[in-house]
């Protein structure tokens, strides 16, 4: 067939091509002086030299090959049961044995301490930490006698919950892995042949689909990633694929169900909403398809309810959509963002390319040719085209707005890397059902594996390894600071505590804001006897946010133990004052009182915290040291550590 009657193909192939020349000249340049720059392709920048000179090989070689003699991949007939099974089986497998093996990235850390404690309810994920917690409790004996490095983790409990969160992410790669054939299938179905997926023709195209799909940087998620994305990831993807059947015939009650799940696991899924309404409206819209999709909508209205009302029991009266107006307002005012950083400005360039490079390649700098094209050849009247657009298009759109994030791009990067994921979906979809010759379409597909596996299988392999990570986390340009404060922390959790104490000073030289800097140098410099320096860090943490006690807490606790009780009553008094019904404030109020010598206040204070903590036992016991000659250095030494809550 001749090149010009293969519009899309021909796109697929050259885009294909120049994505592909353009990803191996980033990973080169992310090898020397810019690595620091381009996080999102320098992760060869962390193995030998030969890694990426065997990996730019290998790609090069297939491409060359694509180029002069086309590609065709032998059908592969299996039975459909034995398909699913070595598809979901394998993904499993492939993702936990290529698992994740540290905390570093996202909130890996926070998540794998809180589990432990029993952490089941987050606003902005309120299903997914439910699941988290129940998975942990059900599995966490087959992880009892987990071993780990010192300092890769906070303590045994951590990494047991480490573990149980990491399972439960390869068994969601697992199923995503069904959900990514289904996907292949629809966009086959799509193709000007009839029956298109049927065709034993069709099946090395759809296997190639599904490689590229199962290929992208967003698969790290289920290689035993620890965060609160790989359910609302899979659940997207289910949606997806539940709409295209809808458009095909199929009920919309499945794809809303989808999409009412992907919220439930986190509100970002939100942003599929206006893909949902669009396709209701279509449905709506059809004389023969109105009254079922009026059922499948009451059906839908009934399931939210329950669904409402079963957040709101284990959130204690939580509000889904209220909360969801929330941040939406939050991001819509700015408030989210922790830097000025402009729209076009250099730095949110650099963030933006990186973090796609990193979820893709073939997401967003695919989608880019794949709408010009829908939106100039008209083919986004094509209802699936439409809703299609609609998703990707928006994803596109958040993931561009959002300028700074929490943790910083480098370390947050699996919050977009679910929409990474729709916009390969999209573009993807575009070019396999627009592609009239399956040949040509073939050897693009096959180049774009090999582009994908370029990216990816290094950025998986790093992550298998916690030194090469680290290694990896002292380049990423976070700003503020994050970047020496999270860098400090983790020497700091080794006992470096010259390494750690370095790294959070140069945090503070480059940002003196930084909070979190400054309240982890206080907790090293207690957890070395070095009480004063810690009740500095912790001054200047009351200064940047007074309003959270427990900082003030640990400047008192600090400053008793630094031998500086006027000081601790000085702070303790605005702790009382702030905190008049806390227990705890009145209890190291008294006990710093005690410590000058002003014993009838003291009396009082220690009488108060009684009487709001009746049952606990230091703060009697501190009562009673009041009328013993040295009880206050009794005190310290026996009671201090239980009061300050340590």
């Amino acid at each position: 067939m001749n090149r010009a009657a293969d519009p899309a193909g021909d796109l697929l192939y050259r885009s294909v091509l120049v994505l592909g020349t353009a990803v191996l000249l980033l990973n080169a340049a992310g090898l020397g002086p810019l690595r620091d720059q381009l996080w999102g392709s320098h992760t060869y920048a962390f193995f030998p030299a030969w890694v990426f000179v065997i990996g730019a090989a290998a790609l090069i070689a297939i491409a060359a090959h694509v180029m002069m003699r086309g590609f065709t991949l032998p059908a592969l007939t299996l039975p459909k049961w034995a398909g699913h099974a070595l598809r979901a089986l394998g993904a499993a497998a492939f993702f936990w044995l290529a698992r994740i093996r540290h905390a570093l990235l996202g909130d890996a850390n926070s998540l794998s301490q809180n589990l432990p404690n029993g952490e089941h309810f987050h606003p902005d994920s309120p299903l997914t930490l439910l699941a988290h917690q129940v998975f942990y409790r059900l599995t966490r004996a087959l992880f009892a006698h987990v071993r780990f490095e010192p300092g890769t983790f906070w303590n045994a409990d951590a990494a047991t919950a480490f573990a149980t969160v990491g399972l439960g992410s390869a068994i969601c790669g697992g199923l995503f892995a069904l959900v990514a054939w289904a996907l292949a299938g629809e966009m086959l179905a799509a193709r000007p042949q009839a029956g298109a997926s049927a065709d034993p023709k069709s099946e090395p195209l759809r296997w190639l689909l599904f490689l590229v799909l199962m290929g992208q940087g967003y698969a790290l998620l289920f290689c035993g990633y620890v965060e609160n994305y790989t359910y609302l990831l899979f659940t997207m993807a289910a949606y997806l694929w539940l709409a295209l059947r809808h458009l095909r015939g199929g009920a919309l009650f499945w794809p809303g169900l989808a999409l009412m799940f992907a919220v439930a696991w986190h509100l970002m899924a939100a942003i599929l909403g206006p893909s949902f309404l669009v396709m209701a409206w279509l449905a709506l819209a059809r004389r023969e398809r109105r009254v079922a999709a009026i059922r499948d909508l009451a059906l839908l209205a009934a399931a939210l309810a329950a669904l409402l009302a079963f957040l709101a029991w284990v959130g204690g009266g939580y509000n889904l959509f209220a909360h969801l107006f929330q941040m939406i307002h939050t991001a819509g005012t700015g408030e989210v963002q922790q830097d000025h950083v402009g729209m076009f400005a250099p730095e949110h360039w650099r963030d933006f390319l990186s973090e796609q490079l990193l979820i893709g390649p073939l997401g967003f700098l695919l989608l880019v040719p794949a709408a010009a094209w829908v939106l100039r050849g008209g083919r986004w009247r094509e209802p699936a085209a439409l809703v299609l657009l609609v998703a990707a298009g928006l994803c596109a759109l958040m993931s561009w707005v959002t300028r700074d994030l929490r943790l910083g791009y480098g370390r947050d990067w699996d919050l977009f890397a679910p929409y990474g994921m729709v916009m390969s979906v999209f573009a993807l979809y575009v070019f396999a059902s627009g592609a009239r010759a399956a040949a040509r379409l073939q050897s693009s597909l096959a180049l774009a594996v090999a582009v994908s596996l370029f990216t990816t299988l290094p950025w998986i392999a790093l992550n298998t390894s916690w030194d090469r990570s680290f290694a990896r986390l002292k380049t990423l340009p976070l700003g503020r600071g994050r970047t020496e404060g999270v860098v400090g922390y983790w020497y700091g959790q080794r006992k470096d505590y010259a390494n750690a104490h370095a790294w959070l000073d140069r945090s503070l030289e480059i940002y003196p804001g930084n909070l979190s800097s400054t309240i982890i140098s206080g907790y090293f410099y207690l957890q070395e006897g070095k009480f004063l320096d810690g009740a500095k860090s912790f001054y200047m943490a009351t200064r940047l946010r007074p309003s959270f006690m427990s900082y003030r807490v640990r400047l008192v606790d600090a400053l008793v133990r630094a031998g500086q009780p006027e000081a601790a009553v000085t702070e303790a008094e605005t702790l009382v004052e702030k905190w008049p019904t806390n227990a705890q404030a009145f209890a190291m109020y008294g006990i710093a009182l005690h410590g000058v010598g002003r014993v009838d206040e003291a009396r009082a204070a220690l009488g108060g915290a009684i009487q709001m903590a009746p049952n606990e036992v230091a703060y009697r016991g501190a009562l009673a040291n009041l009328a013993i000659e040295g009880g206050y250095e009794l005190t310290l030494k026996t009671l201090w550590q239980r009061v300050a809550g340590e």
